[in-house]
């Protein structure tokens, strides 16, 4: 406690935790697991305090108005009934006969993918793979003609910026909200013609799916692509893509995963907690309460360090390290809300395209191992992590060398 009197605590907005937040994190957790930013509101570090914000009826989600003209009321800050209602409705797009058709959709979009990044002069993995696969994926298994690719993928980068924003760039504000103009004007077409003749894609269910004689209305169909466009097409993006960088610095690790491809998820697993995509969620405290110690108002703001909490040395042993071979991963957890990281949120809201992503993972990571036994960084190249509500390498250049 004396460091918390002597010392001022960490800024979330300096240069230095821009760089690395590691070190700070750890500093956070050690000397301020809680403090209040008055920029920023409360923030908490430890992985105990941040799984019961995530979890206890005494923190609501309803903290994301910030996003809401891009992604509408969406499940992230609905709460009760309204949740159980929306959620049900939705999930089981994403589990099931349904996720296990995508199956054929991910291949085939890895497979075209990695044509296309053998014949490159200067591959990168994030911006010829990490970066598409999610997007080509989401439009597989919505069934969108593929000649809409490019456009996706301007929308797709305009609705993750937006998110991204943290400075309040007004043109980074605009291109977003033009992108869930187009977006939403593109996809109420395809909604009308899958109401009238359904198919078997993913707008389809949704439009379909029936509970207790709730459905889902245009609007919240629009609203939930949105979201699964803008939130989880880069967190996928950013989870492969601190994957393969993991990967590649512990060439030991690589090679086990090329001599058991079944250990892609627990590579992947092990990165999310690392290295999350996502290193903050918002949540708002109902009541007032104590957290490590110190009253907190109700109506505080809380700021959960995802990417705090999942290096916690009361969780993880050398929690620091990268190992995927470690024993508190557990790949039949890893993707449920039983996960002991934290990296697709705990409880009632734990992500509903987690078993998505772990699809794409186990099917798109052996995909490249498979197509290059060679696979190293390109001569000089240094991956370099950038962001801060989401966070992961924007390019790893390697160089390859096809299977023949």
């Amino acid at each position: 406690m004396d460091a918390m009197v002597n010392a001022a605590p960490p800024d979330l907005l300096s240069p230095e935790f821009a760089r690395d937040p590691y070190p700070i994190y750890r500093t956070m957790r050690n000397d301020f697991p809680i403090h209040h930013d008055p920029r920023l509101g409360w923030i908490i570090s430890r992985a105990a305090d941040v799984r019961e914000a995530l979890t206890h009826e005494d923190y609501s989600t309803a903290t994301y108005a910030a996003v809401r003209e891009l992604v509408g009321r969406s499940i992230l800050e609905m709460d009760g009934a309204e949740h159980g209602r929306h959620r049900r409705l939705v999930s089981p797009s994403f589990r099931g006969r349904p996720l296990a058709s995508y199956g054929e959709v991910i291949t085939e979009a890895a497979d075209e993918l990695l044509d296309e990044l053998a014949t490159r002069a200067d591959p990168d993995l994030v911006r010829d793979y990490c970066a598409l696969l999610p997007i080509r994926v989401i439009m597989g298994i919505m069934d969108l003609p593929r000649q809409d690719y490019t456009m996706f993928q301007v929308w797709y980068r305009a609705a993750a910026d937006y998110v991204g924003n943290y400075t309040q760039d007004p043109d980074v504000a605009e291109a977003g909200l033009r992108a869930k103009r187009e977006l939403d004007k593109y996809l109420q077409e395809v909604i009308d013609q899958r109401r009238a003749a359904p198919g078997v894609d993913l707008i389809s269910s949704m439009c379909t799916a029936t509970i207790n004689d709730a459905t889902l209305t245009d609007r919240e169909i629009l609203d939930f692509c949105s979201l699964l466009l803008a939130a989880g097409g880069e967190t996928t993006e950013r989870g492969l893509a601190s994957t393969f960088r993991n990967l590649l610095d512990h060439p030991d690790q690589l090679d086990d995963v090329r001599a058991d491809p079944d250990l892609s998820l627990r590579a992947f697993a092990e990165s999310l907690r690392l290295n999350p995509p996502t290193h903050i969620l918002l949540r708002r405290l109902l009541v007032t309460r104590e957290i490590s110690g110190v009253d907190v108002p109700a109506g505080a703001t809380m700021f959960c360090l995802i990417g705090a909490a999942n290096r916690d040395e009361d969780e993880f042993v050398d929690s620091e390290r990268f190992d995927l071979h470690r024993t508190e991963i557990d790949v039949n957890t890893a993707f449920n809300a039983g996960s002991s990281h934290l990296s697709f949120g705990a409880g009632r809201h734990f992500c509903v395209g987690a078993m998505l992503a772990r699809a794409e993972a186990a099917i798109g990571i052996p995909a490249v191992l498979r197509r290059f036994p060679v696979l190293r960084y390109r001569d000089g190249f240094v991956p370099v992590e950038e962001g801060m509500l989401t966070r992961a390498p924007r390019s790893l250049r390697v160089t390859l060398d096809p299977a023949r």
